[in-house]
């Protein structure tokens, strides 16, 4: 390559060293040898609809490539015409690929060749390749990646989501979605791209602790449809609350105690109430349900000193509890009590009553 420019560039100053002396030259200029580029040979595609070319090519003087790309219909009496020219490619670059605009039809009988060119303007042609696009497959089923057909405690958010594919290369397919509480289920999206789906939207959850039905409907671009099984699941998967208590710490005997207790469900669920008023882990009282979130207030009578332990646990509309929080007070003897003691002991003995009687007068 390199010695084709320098002679051309010598040729090219003896001519203009005779012409600027008036001197007419009497040579002529030949071109030196040029071999032509490699003849293409094209890689009979392999009946997929993909539209991908292939062939081998190339330059023996490693001259840059031009290819011109003939590509169209089957026609016994015409070639196919030229869609494209692409290049310049290094002579050394053999194996060339060309990706046609959109996909092929099923089939259909295609003819194609490639005429390469160098950068002096000498080429070879391939021969004319034909070939037929393979016939068109139904989709297969799809297969469920998440939920598994029969599983449980699913939770609530659940987007459920789907494996799909197609025997044909390059084909494309989409899903009709059904989803519901009843087999068969309702259709819920058609025509869509993506093989996951969102039951009810980015605002809303399913219900707790149901079975869903489900099947989805893959489609190919030439309307071949192909149907999975139905498949189910349960929702269940359900937080326990968690639950705080406020307990005075002392309290006097015979007088009302009060305590406060505050739960929060993460699904917001209501929640009720067992306790254990003295720890004997015997359930003294049972609630109503009440809000998540929402204090209220449960009251007792101790009428004996001692040290209690409150025991108290929250159990959602749905049977999930929490755990058993605690508390402990003192119950101490009272005034009062020691006062009716010694009421009692003077009723016991009546002449030393009237003698602190007559004392105190």
């Amino acid at each position: 390559m390199k010695q084709k420019i320098i002679g051309k560039a010598l040729a090219v100053s003896v001519i203009l060293l005779f012409i600027s002396m008036g001197v007419q030259p009497a040579i002529s200029i030949t071109k030196e040898e040029n071999s032509p580029p490699y003849t293409p040979t094209p890689i009979t595609p392999d009946g997929s609809i993909c539209g991908l070319l292939e062939w081998y090519g190339g330059d023996p003087d490693g001259d840059n490539v031009t290819y011109d790309i003939y590509f169209g219909y089957y026609d016994p009496f015409s070639n196919p015409p030229k869609i494209a020219s692409i290049g310049h490619y290094p002579g050394n670059q053999t194996h060339i690929y060309y990706q046609l605009e959109g996909l092929l039809n099923f089939e259909t009988e295609y003819e194609w060749k490639i005429v390469a060119w160098d950068e002096y303007g000498l080429n070879s042609t391939s021969e004319l390749c034909l070939f037929e696009t393979e016939k068109n497959f139904p989709p297969n089923p799809a297969k469920p990646i998440y939920p598994e057909d029969g599983e449980t405690n699913v939770p609530v958010d659940v987007i459920i989501c789907w494996n799909g594919s197609d025997p044909n290369k390059c084909d494309i397919i989409k899903y009709d979605v059904y989803f519901g509480l009843y087999d068969p289920p309702t259709q819920g999206a058609m025509n869509q791209t993506e093989n996951c789906y969102d039951p009810y939207g980015p605002d809303g959850d399913l219900q707790l602790f149901e079975t869903y039905y489900w099947k989805v409907i893959t489609c190919d671009m030439s309307g071949e449809c192909t149907s999975s099984k139905t498949w189910s699941f349960e929702t269940g998967i359900n937080p326990p609350p968690s639950l705080e208590l406020d307990c005075p710490p002392r309290w006097p005997a015979g007088k009302e105690l009060c305590i406060n207790i505050t739960s929060i469900d993460p699904n917001n669920d209501s929640i009720m109430y067992q306790i254990d008023w003295d720890g004997d882990l015997v359930i003294d009282e049972e609630t109503d349900y009440y809000p998540s979130n929402e204090t209220i207030e449960l009251c007792h009578i101790y009428g004996e000193k001692g040290v209690y332990i409150i025991r108290v646990r929250g159990i959602d509309e749905y049977g999930e509890h929490s755990n058993w929080e605690e508390c402990k007070i003192e119950i101490p003897r009272t005034k009062a009590k020691s006062y009716l003691w010694f009421h009692w002991f003077l009723e016991c003995f009546p002449l030393l009553e009237r003698l602190l009687t007559f004392l105190l007068l």
